[in-house]
């Protein structure tokens, strides 16, 4: 049934042998985390499951192989749609640095450390002057500092870059907003 390989692998109600899985993206789509991610090597991988777990491929299997794929489609879907989000991928890179197989739906935020008095004056000068360009500078910087925290395989470092992303995220809808 799977013409992609996975290291990991379950049977499927059927009993043919197929990819297991795990809810971390980076897992589904065997990438190695990152926030330069190859679209191209992405949208490949997520067509060549599209193919394989489609309902009109499967439309003569029995309910029940039907029923696994549905399951798994929109798993896919839903990891293929964390990878276009850069603080869903932020989470996804650090639940991949604590144990390969965790979800996005296990990201704790409490594992999220406390910001410094110093970045949230920033935020708060910020928010009160409304300054595009500053926001965006800011934004850049975040996402320099998690993808060198990313390559360095730094967890607490990716925890603070999310904090901070999830911050100046806000921010920034919040100007967009007015």
């Amino acid at each position: 049934m799977s013409s992609i390989k996975s290291t990991y692998s379950v049977l499927s109600p059927n009993g043919d042998v197929c990819p297991f899985y795990t809810m971390n993206p980076f897992v589904i789509f065997q990438m190695t985390p990152t926030l330069n991610i190859d679209r191209a090597l992405l949208d490949q991988r997520y067509f060549a499951f599209q193919r394989m777990l489609h309902p009109d491929k499967l439309r003569h299997a029995s309910v029940q192989t039907q029923q696994w794929a549905e399951q798994h489609i929109g798993q896919i879907n839903q990891s293929y749609k964390s990878l276009q989000n850069m603080l869903l991928i932020a989470k996804a890179t650090a639940l991949y640095l604590q144990d390969q197989t965790l979800g996005l739906e296990q990201f704790n935020d409490q594992d999220i450390p406390m910001l410094d008095s110093d970045f949230l004056s920033t935020i708060v000068r910020l928010q009160t002057q409304g300054a595009s360009e500053d926001i965006a500078q800011l934004y850049h910087q975040i996402i320099v500092d998690l993808d060198t925290s990313i390559r360095e395989l730094s967890l607490a470092d990716v925890l603070n870059s999310i904090a901070r992303l999830t911050y100046v995220e806000r921010l920034r809808k919040l100007i967009q907003e007015i």
